[in-house]
């Protein structure tokens, strides 16, 4: 096993090995699916706890091919999220170049509102920000150069056509995106990103 990144107030590390992803909180291992099979998840991650603004913390996951989605690519991005301040801009997750550069996908909020980014452009949803100190649900889905945001299993926005452009070798961001900073004021939960697109309530 190779130890990615470790934050160490939240005593989390991020291992890859054997093609699959491990995530162990306070020693505690949780298996993620297999890059091999599929139908599975590229990465899942079960975090559940807060990220401290003040100490620009995030959890980073390096570049593998599988993270990466081009215009043809299917994609799902699944995460569970819980706002405990409110902030005109913050970052649920991103896979975006350094220097706040190029962006294969991420999700944010900024003064315009809570949205889906990429080098092809801004997706706004009709729901300005997220309640505080409720888990909530946001699926973005990708097919067929369509992209559809849901919140709680209710599409809030969404792009027709709408096409994903380069990909990147930046990492993964969990609660920040590149290293911009404004990370998420509050806690993830489960994240889990497919290389395809299900069922609604999937």
């Amino acid at each position: 096993m190779k130890i990615i990144r470790t934050v160490s107030r939240l005593g989390l590390r991020v291992m890859l090995g054997a093609g699959v992803l491990v995530v162990a909180l306070a020693g505690l291992a949780s298996p993620c699916a297999a890059f091999d099979e599929p139908n599975s998840a590229v990465l899942t991650l079960r975090l559940g706890f807060g990220f401290d603004r003040g100490l620009g913390e995030d959890v980073s996951v390096p570049d593998d091919p599988k993270l990466d989605f081009g215009p043809k690519d299917q994609m799902t991005l699944s995460v569970w999220v819980m706002l405990l301040d409110h902030a005109e801009v913050y970052h649920i997750l991103g896979k975006r170049s350094a220097g706040c550069g190029s962006i294969n996908y991420q999700i944010a909020r900024d003064s315009r509102g809570r949205s889906f980014n990429s080098d092809a452009g801004l997706v706004l949803t009709t729901v300005p920000d997220l309640p505080l100190g409720e888990w909530t649900r946001i699926k973005v889905t990708y097919a067929n150069l369509k992209l559809t945001i849901y919140l709680n299993g209710k599409q809030v926005g969404g792009a027709s056509p709408y096409e994903l452009e380069t990909v990147n070798d930046a990492p993964l961001v969990i609660g920040g995106s590149g290293d911009c900073g404004d990370t998420f004021p509050g806690r993830i939960g489960l994240t889990t990103i497919y290389h395809r697109v299900g069922a609604q309530t999937d």
